[in-house]
């Protein structure tokens, strides 16, 4: 049976929540952002209203609000953002088993069962209606006979409107369309294909597979194959549980940080709520990347493998700070840093003395994160704890009850 899958997109989701939880704000340009006082004073989200008045996501609060006079204003609130997904998510489930979230606000479903004679038009907008109903909010739909295509129709359509991608439709409808809004062409990748004079999806379908694949390799041979609408990626059943490519802890201090115990102290925090994370997930980590911002703006990432996967907050850590002070000389001021780690196994020991002392910090971490389930208060990882203003300010900002460390956290053992 030929696939029908449908890709959902909530319009400008945060923001649109924000004015269904206060109707006076429809009418009006709205951003939402973080905490000025706590230097998160971009926009992370807008209204239309706002796009019309030339507003876009990553600027300033300040510069916003000289675009706009009756610009409102609105800090992030997650927990109410998870709750409309959670509620959207059960409209989904509604219609079909199969399911796939890409971020909080959009969603695949695979519709092959109930597509009906028109190709799962009318499920569509039967879905969009309800979704209206139900919660206020709309979506741009596409539904195609393919992942990618029905991605494709729901970056094409409006607000609240749908596109059908069809076998029939699709050369005349999305040949003509930058190759850039192809899902998997990212910056890097179409300034390559720019450069072979590749600019538009068609221009890909048709290119020479040999000269794209020794510039862009077998990613390159796919996306010639997904231009001509073959993708036969398709859609995993809800109750499947999806490994994370990668798991980021991140924070922007409200002052510039330039002492090394500082700096080591706050990557080890983002460390300890990270590996919790990836313990909650029964993940272990082989790769550690920090990113570093410095009071400029200037982004810089560093990475470095482990000599075996593992979730140890001591193992994971002392590999984060390390990539830090090689590279210190080039940040003697820090505006924020995150954490990242990948290469996942799930449930996977390696079993080699190195690991094996690992394997005990993990037990013991283990231990701890059960008991901070069940004590308010939460627990401190080590016997010689200092507590500094950068822990308490991390404390309160992050998801972890209590956090506190080693005084000797940069030369962990």
């Amino acid at each position: 049976m030929k696939k029908c899958i449908l890709h959902s997109d909530l319009n400008s989701f945060y923001a649109s929540v924000e004015c269904c939880k206060r109707p006076e704000l429809i009418d009006m340009p709205v951003i939402v952002c973080g905490n000025p006082s706590l230097r998160h004073g971009v926009v992370i989200a807008k209204n239309q209203k706002a796009k019309i008045c030339g507003i876009h996501t990553g600027d300033t609060v300040g510069d916003c609000k000289n675009k706009s006079k009756s610009l409102v204003t609105v800090h992030t609130d997650y927990e109410d953002y998870i709750n409309y997904s959670k509620k959207i998510y059960g409209i989904y489930r509604s219609y079909s088993d199969y399911i796939e979230n890409f971020g909080i606000d959009e969603c695949w479903l695979d519709i092959t069962n109930i597509k009906g004679e028109d190709n799962g038009v009318s499920v569509a907008k039967e879905i969009m209606n309800t979704i209206k109903n139900e919660t206020g909010l709309t979506v741009s739909v596409g539904v195609s006979f393919n992942k990618s295509f029905a991605k494709l129709g729901s970056h094409l359509a409006g607000n609240d409107e749908l596109i059908a991608i069809t076998e029939d439709n699709f050369k005349k409808l999305i040949w003509n369309v930058p190759v850039d809004n192809l899902m998997s062409a990212g910056h890097s990748t179409t300034n390559k294909l720019h450069k072979l004079n590749v600019f538009t999806i068609g221009d890909l379908a048709k290119a020479d597979r040999n000269i794209i694949k020794k510039r862009l390799g077998i990613n390159g041979l796919r996306l010639i194959d997904k231009a001509n609408g073959i993708d036969s990626a398709s859609i995993a059943h809800h109750s499947h549980k999806r490994i994370h490519k990668s798991l980021s802890t991140g924070i922007t201090m409200p002052v510039n940080l330039t002492s090394d115990s500082q700096i080591s102290h706050l990557i080890f925090c983002l460390t300890e709520e990270l590996t919790h994370r990836m313990r909650r997930y029964n993940y272990r980590g082989k790769r550690v990347h920090i990113t570093i911002k410095n009071p400029d703006m200037k982004i810089t990432n560093y990475s470095a493998n482990l000599p075996f996967h593992t979730c140890s907050t001591r193992y994971i850590s002392r590999e984060a700070i390390s990539l830090y002070h090689l590279h210190k000389s080039f940040h003697p001021s820090v505006r924020a840093i995150t954490v990242t780690v990948d290469d996942f196994t799930v449930n996977e020991l390696q079993l080699n003395l190195t690991a094996v002392d690992a394997l005990k910090d993990e037990a013991l971490e283990h231990a701890i994160d059960n008991i901070n389930q069940t004590l308010p208060s939460g627990v401190f990882r080590a016997s010689k704890l200092e507590l500094t203003p950068i822990t308490d300010y991390f404390s309160k900002h992050s998801g972890l009850h209590k956090v506190a460390f080693s005084n000797n956290v940069s030369n962990i053992e």
